[in-house]
């Protein structure tokens, strides 16, 4: 009888042992981590990647893999690029995503936001995601008032190196703000008027990752949250294509239609602005390009022509037609902006 208990036992043991290895790979996901365009090296990366392994994540390198390995990752890291990728990459990365792929792209100080920003606007996808590239704030600690589960999931705050602003448009939602109203973290679906919701995370200031209850030890939770996105057992959460909750006083607004095609055939002319407190009080809306260049201001009177003057038909104070791209908007209304965004120009 001990013979057999004993038996039991090892049996018991051993159907244990591979439930939790198949546990284990339920959740193991692999990372394709472009190492080659970014401005660190690898091992300034090491406890990042040692992190997302220590979560079930399989790295595999650019350097080593090529770009041929893009469609056998699950999820896409791009952290910092430092130069613009080419035409061919793009349409790889456009399509992998596309195709079921998840992305992950981190603006650090040292990289080129040029080179996220000229990504971000490819026009075979529509991330309506812009970075500010003419700002670049120091140490900020980064209050989590607005979440998407996973992302956010244990997170309270952030401590982040050099933010850059984020501007998000249609089929882009911010789930992580500084100072209520600030912008460091967004999630967008690039191909939602397809209803497809396959994702992209944007997230800026990311020298340092950790928790501020550990401002010197490194735990990387943000990361491996974000990681657990790609995982499909839980990017369910993400691909109902929902968006979190805005803090209290980030004012949405509202811009119709996004694109514009400017070319007089009296169809999408111009961008239509609708905003908290129209008609009600004296609002200016600025225009920037990507670079934070201020190309247009438009006063928009309070009472019945407000909503007249309140439009863009894509040329600077000038009055010249604009390049085609994509264009930040800010929306002030006695001396508060109330609401920001971007909107996209097509010629």
């Amino acid at each position: 009888m001990g013979r057999v208990k004993a038996n039991e036992l090892k049996i018991k043991c051993f159907y244990i042992v591979i439930l939790f290895f198949t546990a284990q790979l339920g959740n193991s996901q692999t990372i394709l981590f472009d190492d080659i365009n970014c401005c660190h090296d690898l091992s300034f990366w090491t406890q990042l990647i040692d992190s997302l392994e220590s979560n079930g994540a399989y790295i595999h390198y650019l350097s080593r893999e090529g770009w041929s390995y893009i469609d056998s990752a699950d999820m896409l890291w791009l952290m910092g690029p430092l130069r613009i990728y080419s035409d061919r990459i793009k349409e790889l990365i456009v399509n992998y995503l596309h195709k079921g792929g998840k992305i992950f792209i981190g603006d650090i100080s040292c990289g080129n936001p040029a080179a996220i920003n000229d990504l971000l606007k490819y026009p075979s996808w529509r991330t309506y995601l812009v970075i500010d590239e003419s700002i670049a704030m120091p140490i900020c600690i980064a209050d989590i008032t607005a979440e998407i589960e996973p992302l956010t999931n244990d997170l309270n705050y952030l401590l982040l190196d050099y933010i850059r602003k984020i501007h998000c448009g249609e089929n882009s939602f911010p789930f992580l703000f500084v100072d209520k109203n600030t912008i460091v973290a967004a999630v967008s679906y690039p191909f939602l008027d397809e209803g497809n919701c396959n994702f992209l995370i944007l997230a800026t200031g990311l020298h340092r990752w950790e928790n501020v209850e550990h401002p010197y030890g490194y735990n990387f939770k943000f990361a491996i949250n974000i990681f657990h996105a790609s995982i499909d057992s839980l990017a369910h959460k993400l691909n109902s294509c929902s968006s979190p909750v805005y803090p209290a006083n980030f004012f949405s607004c509202k811009v119709v239609p996004n694109p514009i095609t400017p070319n007089f055939d009296a169809i999408n002319d111009f961008a239509q602005f609708e905003f908290d407190g129209i008609f009600v009080k004296p609002a200016r809306i600025h225009i920037f390009d990507i670079h934070g260049h201020e190309i247009r201001t438009i006063d928009v009177p309070a009472g019945l022509s407000a909503k007249q003057h309140a439009r863009w038909d894509g040329t600077d104070d000038g009055g010249n037609p604009v390049p085609e791209g994509v264009y930040i908007y800010t929306i002030e209304v006695a001396g508060e902006i109330v609401c920001e965004g971007t909107v996209t120009v097509a010629r």
